[in-house]
């Protein structure tokens, strides 16, 4: 994961249905310290769920886009290998 990056690759991780969160191993080795592997959670969400988060929280919901980090004006397909990202817009009434 170091070097590849690959926190979405579902080889590399596994999930709990339950609660969804996302459980990985990652080992780093770079630098001058000794390597480290850390066992990493994380939680992931679906739109709806990021929608009813900013609804909760008082937000208008402008829209929602699955996007590629750094590629922010390309909206993709929901499917795409490489939408990694929800770009989200929302204002305040």
């Amino acid at each position: 994961m170091e070097t590849t990056g690959e926190i979405f690759n579902p080889e590399y991780y596994m999930i709990d249905k339950e609660t969804r969160i996302v459980y990985r191993k990652d080992q780093f080795e770079a630098g001058t310290d000794l390597p480290q592997e850390l066992l990493v959670r994380d939680k992931r969400y679906t739109t709806e769920e990021i929608e009813a988060l900013c609804h909760n929280a008082g937000l208008e919901m402008i829209w929602t886009r699955f996007v590629k980090a750094g590629s922010w004006n390309e909206p993709l397909p929901s499917d795409s290998d490489h939408a990694k990202e929800l770009w989200v817009l929302c204002r305040r009434p």
